[in-house]
């Protein structure tokens, strides 16, 4: 009997875990919630992920609150204590259970941070000027080598503000 109900366990969890998913939703060159101000001088600080996720019971009704994306991105920002992110990936995942399950958005990204008076004193660090071209098109621009690139922004109605 205690074999049957470990195969059913076992059966179950394994049932279980290939049933969840995640989905990739869009890729972004840039995504911001706050303001960014152009001109600015910033550093990259890392990779970092966020995720918003909530529990659904009967698979219908939320358990505080609903999944929302700006709040998956706001999460990425402040684990890399930034402003904005490059490179950016976001998904959607969900994990249907019996009874209840769970839903909800993941961003992984590049964050990136104003420069700090340190940060601009320190050799080590690669310093990235936020410019506008004259096309319009925005990107990342290290005053170490102006070789060294990241497009952020190549079309029109952007959403970074000048200060």
């Amino acid at each position: 009997m205690k074999r049957i109900v470990s195969l059913l366990c076992l059966t179950l969890v394994i049932g279980f875990t290939v049933q969840s998913c995640s989905v990739r939703i869009g890729d972004f060159t840039a995504i911001s919630t706050k303001n960014v101000d152009i001109g600015s001088k910033y550093v990259r600080t890392g990779s970092f992920e966020g995720d918003h996720s909530v529990w659904l019971l009967l698979s219908a009704i939320p358990l505080g609150g609903i999944p929302d994306l700006k709040t998956a991105v706001d999460r990425c920002l402040e684990a890399g204590g930034g402003e904005f992110a490059t490179n950016v990936v976001l998904t959607q995942h969900q994990l249907p259970l019996i009874l209840i399950s769970k839903v909800g958005y993941g961003v992984k990204a590049d964050v990136w941070k104003k420069a700090t008076t340190g940060d601009l004193y320190n050799p080590n660090i690669e310093i990235y000027n936020l410019a506008v071209n004259a096309d319009g098109s925005r990107e990342l621009v290290s005053t170490k080598n102006q070789e060294n690139r990241f497009a952020i922004y190549n079309g029109m109605n952007a959403t970074f503000e000048s200060h």
